[in-house]
């Protein structure tokens, strides 16, 4: 065998010659991983969005359809990132290999339904213009725009 064939997530064959390979990474070895960032406004209190947090990877555990893919307890793993518009979770759970992305869809799923019935906001870009000057047409200066 001269090259290695691997088709990746979207469908795509590689074709590498074995030559090349110096570095070999297995995300399905015995276990695989799905990592969740969640990213909420700044308004939001720590706390509470850890605890929601952690009470829906427990749930997911719990769960019939879910729980025998997960290995061990998932891990909320707190505040991951201060940015500039939003504060930024991280969740890890081991899952069978393979099956990490149903795991991460579900957790984002379970995630924004429970957050909109919590009224926890997630951050999005937001703009505020201000005009204020002389001559706009069909305004007095010290109108609103």
């Amino acid at each position: 065998m001269r090259v290695t064939v691997l088709r990746d997530i979207d469908g795509l064959v590689h074709i590498i010659p074995n030559s090349e390979i110096s570095v070999v990474s297995n995300m399905t070895k015995e276990w695989s991983r799905a990592l969740v960032n969640v990213r909420v406004a700044y308004k939001e209190d720590i706390d509470r969005v850890m605890g929601i947090l952690r009470e829906i990877s427990l749930e997911m555990v719990d769960d019939g359809t879910f729980g025998p893919l997960i290995i061990g307890e998932p891990e909320v793993q707190g505040v991951e990132e201060l940015g500039d518009s939003a504060i930024t979770f991280r969740i890890l759970v081991n899952t069978l290999p393979l099956k990490q992305w149903e795991i991460m869809r579900e957790i984002r799923r379970r995630i924004k339904d429970r957050f909109d019935r919590e009224g926890i906001e997630f951050p999005f870009p937001q703009r505020t213009v201000w005009v204020k000057g002389e001559g706009l047409p069909g305004r007095r200066n010290d109108q609103d725009v």
